[in-house]
C-alpha cells in the first residue's frame, strides 16, 4: 500500500482530501498480484430495513489494465492485517480501463438489510487492487472520497395506507365534481 499527492488526477467524482493509492505488481510468471485496504467501521452495525449504499471514486492512476473491487462486510475481525469472519453483503467490481485516465468516476455498491434476522457485527469496508497483466510494471488504483449513505426502506404497510388514502381523496373529488356538475 502507498499514499502520495494526487499528481495529475483530475478529480471527478473525488474531492482530493484523502486518497489512498493501493499498488499491485504482477509476477512476471504469468501470476496476479492483489492489494487491499481495509475499514473496520467501529460502532457502525446494520439496521433492520435500511438500504447501504457504499460509494467511492475510482481512478487508474498509471493507465494499466487493473481490476477494482468495492464492497461492504459485516461481522469480521482484522488480525494480523487479515480480515476474517466478514460476511460479504455487497460489492462491485470492473476494469479501470473503463474509467478515462487520470480522472475517478463514482463506483456504488448497495445491499437492502431484512426487517429481522440481521448478521451483528461492525461494518467493514474493502478496497482492493488486482493487476493480472504478466509484466513487472506496478498497477495502481486510485481511491477517494469514501461514503457509506444509509436510507431507511418504507415499510409496506406505510406505503399501503398512503395509496389507500390517495385512492379515498380520489374517489371524495370525484364524487364532489359529479354533485356539483348536477
Amino acid at each position: 500500500d502507498s499514499s502520495g499527492t494526487l499528481g495529475s488526477i483530475t478529480p471527478i467524482g473525488g474531492d482530493q482530501r484523502q486518497v489512498l493509492y493501493i499498488n499491485a505488481a504482477s509476477i512476471t510468471n504469468g501470476g496476479a498480484a492483489s492489494n487491499s485496504a481495509m475499514q473496520i467501521l467501529t460502532g457502525v452495525t446494520l439496521q433492520a430495513s435500511s438500504v447501504y449504499t457504499l460509494t467511492v471514486a475510482v481512478g487508474n492512476e498509471v493507465a494499466n489494465p487493473d481490476t477494482y473491487k468495492i464492497s461492504l462486510y459485516v461481522g469480521g475481525t482484522l488480525i494480523g492485517g487479515n480480515y476474517t469472519g466478514g460476511t460479504l453483503l455487497a460489492s462491485t467490481s470492473g476494469s479501470s480501463n473503463v474509467i478515462t485516465a487520470h480522472q475517478l468516476a463514482d463506483i456504488t455498491a448497495t445491499y437492502t438489510s431484512p426487517s429481522s434476522g440481521l448478521i451483528s457485527g461492525n461494518l467493514a469496508i474493502m478496497l482492493t487492487n488486482t493487476h493480472a497483466s504478466q509484466s513487472t510494471v506496478v498497477g495502481q488504483e486510485t481511491f477517494d472520497n469514501v461514503r457509506l449513505d444509509v436510507a431507511a426502506v418504507p415499510e409496506p404497510s406505510s406505503v399501503a395506507l398512503l395509496c389507500i388514502g390517495g385512492i379515498g381523496f380520489l374517489s371524495w373529488k370525484a364524487r364532489r365534481r359529479m354533485r356539483l356538475n348536477r
